[in-house]
């Protein structure tokens, strides 16, 4: 490989087309006009390029491309990346998009698109070998909400996470050592510490969970799971999917292994965030109440 590297080469493909480098194949081409015409491709905000003739491919806005045969005597160009982040996309991925057989990013942030990823580009997703950002905007979720509430003062949080990174955690916090709501909590020096950031949002941690939402069948779950003993704790899942709020509450741990899975994924990724503010005020958390649950 020469001293410039993959990067810079697929930096250099990505805007002119390489002498004597033969055009993408023609499924690929067929794939990118097949993208553009089914999602809006003509009121995109930049389409620059889009359509052109033949050829000019690794020139169209947000496409990146490699050589495939470096040490071929005709080596023709291959797509590896579509950037259309916050690029007004709204319609429907299309089946043609498989034959993107090199694509290694894929990146739709800032979409409105519905239907579902093209079963090969979901295969290689889910198998590691391609990276999708913004799958969220496929599945129609936009918010997922975490909450434990407990009857002893301290223990309590509730963390929304939104389709763009953002992230809000609120948590009960003690001076004191945390006791019984209904012993009060004078002396306890309870506060609420408030606390916002980012998910890992280039590695699409939300997509990811809206994905696994999919897997688990969330919007299938029962309202309620519950048993029957005294001081266990709240944990209420509520997520926003095309609009609607779907809300399960689960009662010590009563709920299917589904919903505990769903509830530490969600966990795992609030431990994973990025913080960026922290400020706390005197008192308890004012906590969403959802609707019919509490």
């Amino acid at each position: 490989m020469t001293p410039f590297g993959w990067v810079e080469l697929a930096l250099l493909v990505s805007r002119t087309q390489l002498p004597g480098l033969a055009p993408i194949p023609e499924s690929e081409r067929a794939a990118l006009v097949a993208l553009y015409r089914s999602a809006g491709g003509e009121n995109w905000k930049n389409h620059d390029g889009w359509l052109g003739e033949r050829g000019t491919e690794c020139g169209w806005h947000g496409v990146t491309c490699v050589p495939a045969n470096l040490s071929g005597s005709n080596p023709s160009a291959t797509v590896i990346e579509l950037d259309l982040m916050d690029n007004g996309l709204k319609g429907t991925l299309p089946p043609e998009l498989d034959a993107l057989s090199s694509l290694q990013n894929l990146r739709l942030y800032g979409s409105e698109l519905s239907g579902s990823l093209p079963s090969g580009i979901r295969e290689k997703w889910e198998s590691g070998r391609l990276s999708v950002q913004g799958y969220a905007a496929l599945a129609g979720v936009s918010e997922i909400t975490l909450q434990y509430r407990t009857a002893a003062y301290c223990h309590d949080f509730e963390a929304t996470l939104r389709a763009d990174g953002a992230i809000v955690l609120l948590s009960e916090r003690c001076k004191g050592e945390p006791r019984a709501k209904w012993q009060g909590s004078k002396g306890l020096g309870v506060s609420c510490e408030r606390q916002t950031g980012w998910t890992d949002r280039f590695g699409d941690a939300f997509g990811r969970l809206a994905w696994f939402l999919e897997k688990q069948d969330f919007h299938g779950l029962n309202g309620q799971y519950s048993i029957t003993i005294t001081h266990g704790g709240f944990m209420t899942t509520s997520v926003v999917r095309r609009g609607e709020r779907k809300t399960v509450e689960d009662y010590a741990e009563a709920g299917p292994m589904s919903l505990w899975l769903i509830e530490a994924a969600i966990q795992g990724v609030i431990r994973d965030a990025e913080w960026e503010l922290n400020s706390r005020t005197p008192g308890t958390c004012r906590w969403i109440e959802f609707a019919g649950v509490y």
